[in-house]
């Protein structure tokens, strides 16, 4: 009695800085993965511009001086240029972060949500849900993926529904496809088929000891599509779908100014740096969260 007491009070004692050494592996990691921390940093930064973007400049981002129209990029007072309608470009640039972002956010977040369930479910249950499901998704996969985003942002209209929708349309399939392949790769582990026997019904097993061990591959596959969707969003309004002008987003304002591409080419590359940057700092958190996890075991 006394040994087994002294072992559960070591067990007791040691799960916390088995906690405390897998987290400090995971931010070691994390850290050590190339461009990392600018990236995180700089994702942060975008983000605050975003957010309290009215007190960081004076300038309204639909109003404009005619007189000061197509300002190059350095001019005083206008650090990033003006637009064709004299508008100050970092301030729509500011705003217009807070469409792209949530264009960005909130598809890959619906699209994980109903890609997870599908693809769990799928996985759990085996072939006959799976032929159901998954034949089902496939029907998507017989269309380009922008190309059915176009389509059914045409058919929605204008507004910000239109773009979020179609985006979490085409996302849903290959995070279903990743959550299904995810579960089947856990179903003939022991505990799995120990929660089983044990007579944990099927919603039980799959909340208490699914999810927790696929969390991690299907969180890091949604982080990477992020990128897609403000790409896809940006794309989207740059054809004139969804947002119409003058609502400051960056694909509406890469459209806006490609008309002067020979005139002030600089001004035309400043949406598509905010768009190019986001992507790519989401890209490399995204293989650095993987790298960490991995090292967590």
């Amino acid at each position: 009695m006394f040994v087994a007491s002294y072992a559960q009070d070591q067990e007791r004692l040691s799960e916390p800085d088995f906690k405390k050494e897998a987290r400090a592996r995971f931010l070691h990691t994390f850290a050590a993965y190339p461009m990392a921390v600018p990236a995180l940093i700089l994702l942060i930064v975008i983000l605050l511009s975003a957010v309290f973007a009215p007190a960081l400049t004076p300038y309204n981002p639909f109003d404009g001086v005619a007189a000061e129209r197509l300002q190059s990029v350095g001019t005083p007072g206008h650090l990033l240029g003006t637009d064709e309608q004299g508008r100050d470009i970092l301030t729509r640039c500011l705003f217009g972060g807070r469409y792209s972002l949530v264009m960005g956010f909130l598809p890959v977040a619906i699209a994980t949500v109903i890609g997870s369930i599908l693809g769990i479910i799928s996985g759990y249950f085996g072939k006959a849900y799976a032929q159901i499901v998954m034949r089902t998704l496939d029907v998507f996969y017989a269309f380009p993926s922008i190309l059915l985003a176009i389509a059914l942002s045409s058919v929605l209209g204008s507004g910000l529904s239109s773009i979020i929708i179609p985006i979490s349309v085409i996302l849903v399939p290959p995070i279903a496809r990743v959550a299904e392949a995810t579960v089947q790769d856990i179903m003939p582990e022991d505990f799995i088929e120990a929660a089983q026997t044990s007579g944990a019904g099927a919603l039980k097993v799959i909340v208490f000891f699914v999810i927790p061990n696929t969390f991690g591959r299907i969180f890091i596959y949604c982080t990477t599509q992020f990128s897609v969707s403000i790409l896809s969003a940006s794309g989207l309004t740059f054809l004139g779908l969804g947002i119409s002008a003058p609502t400051p987003e960056w694909g509406s304002m890469l459209n806006a100014l490609r008309q002067q591409i020979f005139i002030k080419p600089l001004l035309t590359i400043v949406p598509g740096l905010f768009i190019f940057v986001t992507a790519l700092s989401v890209n490399i958190l995204s293989d650095a969260l993987k790298d960490a996890l991995e090292a967590t075991g």
